[in-house]
């Protein structure tokens, strides 16, 4: 029974989960784009911004989260370095999929300095991005938060710390051999099936990252995507 259940979320569910977090994004990136325009315009004259000005203003929002700073440091501290840990740590998963030998050799990095530096990196990403979500839980239990937040906010919440609490538990309690998660990934990009890593922890987290992938294009965390688009109506 275990077997086939970790088959199915091994070889099966990564094909559910990849059409409906792209087709969730596409209708929804679709939806805003022919949403209407107001019929009265708020942005305040002389002039429109340009492409460009746009642009370089929804990036600096991005990297440096400029109105959360405005509006509370400490949140501002805590969301930065979460959105931080969650870039480092996304970055450090692609060892699962490339190995980067020329950008080791460049830098003259052995292969026990590349696995020191990626347990350091992945290992304090990691920590953070927990923390940071064990913080950000908190801030929700607390008044007056609290009455503004909805099941689906804690759902969110509790489902991302799960993902963490695995993620953690294998890469500081667990020895990773990373030749068969290699060969896993290979075989799921190559549209192979193939036999599922025998690693319990690995597959409650791999299933966890489906189940949040799958529900990401319906929840609040959509915005990363929706932010860009807003060019439109800048622009227009």
């Amino acid at each position: 029974m275990y077997y086939w259940f970790a088959w199915f979320v091994s070889n099966v569910l990564p094909f559910i989960t990849a059409v409906v977090f792209f087709g969730g994004i596409a209708y929804r990136v679709i939806h805003w784009w022919r949403s209407p325009r107001a019929a009265v315009s708020l942005v305040v004259p002389p002039q429109r911004r340009s492409a460009g000005s746009a642009m370089g203003e929804i990036a600096t929002e991005v990297v440096t989260f400029r109105r959360v700073f405005k509006g509370s440091k400490a949140l501002w501290a805590v969301s930065w370095l979460f959105h931080v840990s969650i870039f480092v740590f996304v970055v450090g998963h692609f060892r699962l999929f490339i190995d980067f030998s020329w950008l080791w050799n460049l830098l003259r990095l052995t292969p026990e300095q590349v696995d020191t530096l990626a347990l350091l990196g992945g290992g304090a990403s990691g920590a953070v991005f927990m923390l940071g979500l064990v913080a950000l839980l908190v801030r929700r239990l607390r008044m007056p938060v609290r009455s503004l937040s909805v099941p689906s906010d804690y759902l969110l919440l509790l489902l991302l710390l799960a993902v963490a609490v695995t993620g953690n538990y294998m890469r500081f309690l667990m020895h990773i051999e990373l030749e068969p998660y290699r060969a896993f990934f290979s075989n799921l990009f190559g549209l192979r099936f193939g036999v599922p890593v025998q690693n319990p922890i690995f597959l409650l987290h791999f299933l966890l990252v489906q189940l949040f992938l799958i529900y990401f294009p319906f929840s609040k965390l959509v915005h990363v995507i929706g932010g860009g688009l807003t060019l439109k109506w800048t622009l227009r």
